[in-house]
C-alpha cells in the first residue's frame, strides 16, 4: 500500500509544512510505510536548500507533474488529486496534507477486515441532515444535476480516502476527474 499527498504551494503558505508535518507523524507510526507526495512542477521547482524545503524528499518519494503555467494551483491540485490512481499503480491510502496521524494506519492494508473498493469518511462525522452546510450540498447538487447527496443523505470529505487498485476505482477517478473540471470550467 501506498499513503499518498498531493501538495501544491508556494514559498508564501503553509502547505508545504503542512504535508511535512503530517508525513513526519506517519513516519513516527510506519517508519517503512511507502509514503509518495505527488505535486507539480512549479510546487516542485520550490524544494531546494535557498527555501528551506528539502525534508519532504528525504521522508518521501516525491513525483512532480507537469502542467501548463497559467494553471492555478487550485488547479493543479485538483487536477492531481482526481486523477491519483494514474499516477499511483498500488492501493492507496489519500490523506490531505493538514492531517495529523495518531497512530499506525497499517491494519487498513488488510483486504479482510476493510474489503471495500474505496472508503471515505462523512464530512463532518455526520449526515447531511444533520450537517451545517446542509443547503449548500444540496444547491450543488441540484445546480450540477446530480442525485447522490439528496438520495443517500451523505457526502464524502475526499481528505482521507482508501482506495484499492481495480478497473472500478480507475472508472471512479476518471469520473471525478472529468466532473470536476465540468464544475470549475
Amino acid at each position: 500500500m501506498t499513503y499518498v499527498y498531493v501538495l501544491t504551494s508556494t514559498t508564501k503558505d503553509l502547505y508545504y509544512e503542512q504535508c511535512l508535518m503530517s508525513v513526519t507523524s506517519l513516519r513516527l507510526y510506519m517508519p517503512e510505510a511507502k509514503v509518495t507526495v505527488l505535486t507539480d512542477n512549479k510546487t516542485f521547482q520550490t524544494f531546494t536548500q535557498e527555501n528551506k524545503r528539502t525534508e519532504l524528499s528525504r521522508i518521501a518519494h516525491i513525483v512532480s507533474i507537469e502542467f501548463d503555467e497559467k494553471a492555478s494551483n487550485i488547479e493543479r491540485s485538483r487536477l492531481i488529486k482526481t486523477d491519483i490512481s494514474s499516477y499511483i499503480d498500488d492501493d492507496f491510502l489519500f490523506i490531505d496534507c493538514d492531517t495529523i496521524i495518531c497512530r499506525d494506519l497499517s491494519e487498513i492494508e488488510d483486504t479482510r477486515s476493510y474489503p471495500m473498493m474505496i472508503g471515505g469518511v462523512l464530512d463532518g462525522h455526520v449526515t447531511i441532515d444533520e450537517h451545517i452546510h446542509k443547503k449548500y450540498f444540496l444547491k450543488r447538487d441540484k445546480k450540477l444535476g446530480f442525485k447522490g447527496e439528496a438520495a443517500t443523505r451523505i457526502n464524502i470529505n475526499s481528505g482521507v480516502l482508501l482506495v484499492r487498485k481495480c478497473q472500478e476505482t480507475k472508472e471512479f477517478f476518471a469520473q471525478w476527474k472529468k466532473l470536476w473540471e465540468y464544475s470549475f470550467y
